[in-house]
């Protein structure tokens, strides 16, 4: 298995074919136009591929600076904006994405993506199209918004800032969705259900509450603060910090 972090360049948009064939073995009603202008946004790129050279998981990942004018006007952050991640099914548990990506925030953290994030606040960025995405939020994360609990309130005028500085008028602060009204591509039917076991959780049910329509292709959007006073004990280890 050959696992990398790197910058996006000409070799890895050589390998487009390869992530988009994995990409729709996931989603339906993917436009191939719309995935290659998802990932010529990004930046960076998680890869995990078999030895034979077979794509079994990507993620993207776009590190920007902005104006977030929170809490005063003019304030910027540094944001990590996560893209198109897909994990082939039977990789679930190996953390093929988790640990290279627990790596690149603590490069990040540490200063080690350029001077213009330095001593500026650091947000992670997700959109969720399922449940398995958003509990990445409360897995790693004391804080977070939304949740069930009220603790990361304070986080939702910089999603709001953020979410329409990328989306416009398709995001909605009021729910905290980004919808393409059933025009976004989204989780085939099988990977979009879940199971009886798992709906009882209080996170997993009010991630369906929130996100109703997620089996169109709506997405949560979801902020937390990447900082270690923010990261839970469990999650210390799982990311290497």
């Amino acid at each position: 298995m050959r696992i990398c972090v790197s910058r996006i360049g000409l070799a890895d948009e050589a390998q487009e074919e390869a992530r988009y064939r994995l990409h729709a073995s996931h989603f339906s009603n993917l436009r191939r136009e719309k995935f290659s202008a998802d990932f010529r946004d990004k930046d960076w790129l998680i890869s995990a591929r078999e030895d034979s050279g077979d794509y079994v998981a990507f993620s993207t990942i776009k590190y920007y600076i902005s104006t977030i004018d929170y809490p005063f006007p003019g304030d910027r952050a540094a944001v990590i904006f996560s893209g198109d991640t897909v994990v082939r099914p039977d990789y679930w548990s190996a953390n093929l994405v988790a640990r290279p990506f627990a790596a690149f925030l603590k490069r990040a953290m540490d200063g080690g993506l350029g001077e213009s994030g330095a001593g500026l606040p650091l947000y992670w960025f997700l959109l969720s199209k399922g449940y398995r995405t958003f509990m990445f939020m409360p897995a790693f994360f004391k804080s977070y918004y939304p949740g069930p609990d009220a603790d990361g309130q304070g986080l939702k005028p910089v999603l709001d800032r953020l979410a329409r500085e990328r989306y416009g008028d398709l995001y909605d602060p009021a729910g905290g969705i980004m919808s393409c009204g059933g025009q976004a591509d989204a989780l085939r039917p099988d990977l979009a259900e879940v199971p009886e076991s798992r709906r009882g959780g209080r996170h997993v049910a009010f991630f369906l509450e929130r996100n109703p329509d997620y089996r169109r292709g709506d997405e949560l959007c979801c902020l937390t603060r990447v900082e270690r006073p923010n990261i839970k004990p469990a999650g210390l280890g799982i990311l290497d910090f």
